[in-house]
């Protein structure tokens, strides 16, 4: 049985490098600068992650961008586990934005701040009961 594998995609360089220190400790999680890095990255293991976690704002493109790239590919590669998404913002959710997720089949927002390790425990707890309905 390979190991929990998270994406997470973040721009802001002090929250990468937090990400990073429990990345060391954690190695299920891969991480990504921007959309561009995350989408060479998923192409280069065939999209086989088990959750994504998503900054809505990035540089070089948005969450919901890279989200229905995710969701397309998959698509396209005929992938047989879906990939479970979730957005991380600063922003507040308003009611297009809970549209949103759920036309591209996105688990939770969650907002920033937020602890990593709280966080990462959260999806992991979602992976849990994802691969138990299987």
């Amino acid at each position: 049985m390979r190991p929990v594998k998270i994406l997470l995609v973040e721009n802001d360089p002090d929250t990468l490098s937090l990400w990073d220190f429990v990345g060391e400790s954690n190695d299920c999680l891969l991480l990504c600068d921007g959309s561009l890095s995350a989408q060479k990255h998923m192409k280069k293991i065939n999209y086989d992650v088990d959750a994504c976690i998503l900054d809505l704002a990035l540089e070089d493109g948005d969450g919901i961008s890279l989200t229905e790239i995710i969701r397309r590919n998959e698509s396209i590669r005929s992938i047989e586990k879906e990939c479970l998404i979730f957005w991380f913002t600063g922003y507040p959710i308003t009611k297009t934005l809970e549209t949103m997720k759920a036309e591209l089949r996105v688990t939770e927002i969650f907002m920033k701040p937020m602890d990593p390790i709280t966080l990462i425990n959260r999806v992991k707890g979602y992976l849990v009961g994802a691969s138990a309905t299987a």
